[in-house]
């Protein structure tokens, strides 16, 4: 058994069918609990778009409107994606400032 998520394991390269399972159950869950259709893991072009559209119109604050005009992703993925591309935006900063004489 892997002990992550109790997922049942066939004997053998334990540590790897113990990752594959993982990767196979985290891709059949669904955004926010269930009930609606799979959002792939990494954010298209057309989400960022529609967030970025949505941070000018509500700010960074507002998760739950951010979430419905993206309209395929849910507050907590909004709100990981804001503090993942905030620390980008950090990121991309700091290097400009470090390259400005």
């Amino acid at each position: 058994m892997c002990a992550a998520r109790g997922i049942q394991v066939a004997g053998g390269a334990q540590r790897a069918t113990c990752a594959t399972a993982l990767i196979a159950w985290r891709d059949n869950q669904e955004p926010g609990g269930g009930g609606g259709q799979r959002t792939p893991y990494h954010w298209t072009s057309a989400e960022h778009r529609r967030y970025m559209q949505a941070v000018l119109m509500y700010g960074w604050s507002d998760h739950v409107r951010i979430a419905e005009h993206v309209g395929s992703r849910s507050r907590q993925q909004v709100c990981s994606h804001n503090t993942s591309f905030k620390k980008k935006l950090d990121k991309a900063a700091a290097a400009a400032a470090a390259a400005t004489p």
